[in-house]
């Protein structure tokens, strides 16, 4: 599914750019892979009708909670349209441990050049950690390779999610049902 940011959603983004969400290591990223962040956040809260959550500090990986279910918005820009092949990577400190909160992962690619976002699909945390549906996890200085042959050494520990390892994401209705699928019934 495809997005095209309004001029308010680009200005909210570009609002939260502030010294503060720089302090105390809770970026992740420069300060346009931030603001990607951001503006994928509020298009999915927009597109779900739901206020964005106000967090003073960390957030625990939870950006927006639906049907009981904690999710963890993850944006990435490119300068190309996405392609199944290509893959979505996690940080394993945003994995690993108690310390992220959240249920599931929604993925995201922004298209600097054509200026969309694309959701991309969803995929359990237990499924990252388990390493199923093709994930792999890389440690730190590890080499890895792309699929157009290049490699680059791995900065930290991750995770590298495959785009064919998600769950489509066809609609905002289609993925309430789907999440509510896995929710407490009491």
């Amino acid at each position: 599914m495809k997005l095209y940011p309004t001029t308010t959603q680009k200005e909210f983004a570009k609002s939260l750019i502030t010294e503060e969400t720089f302090r105390n290591g809770q970026s992740d990223g420069n300060r346009n892979q931030r603001a990607i962040g951001f503006l994928a956040e509020k298009m999915i809260h927009d597109l779900f009708g739901v206020d964005m959550i106000k967090a003073s500090g960390f957030d625990g990986g939870v950006d927006i909670v639906l049907n009981d279910i904690k999710i963890d918005i993850k944006a990435m820009g490119r300068e190309v349209d996405m392609q199944k092949h290509y893959v979505n990577n996690l940080m394993a400190s945003q994995v690993e441990g108690d310390k992220y909160l959240n249920d599931i992962y929604l993925f995201t690619s922004y298209n600097k050049r054509k200026g969309y976002l694309e959701i991309l699909g969803w995929i359990k945390k237990s499924y990252v950690v388990a390493l199923n549906k093709g994930i792999k996890r890389y440690k730190e200085g590890e080499d890895r390779k792309r699929s157009n042959g290049s490699s680059f050494k791995t900065k930290a520990a991750m995770y590298e999610v495959p785009c064919r390892s998600l769950e489509p994401f066809l609609s905002p209705e289609t993925f309430m049902m789907e999440i509510g699928r896995f929710k407490p019934l009491i």
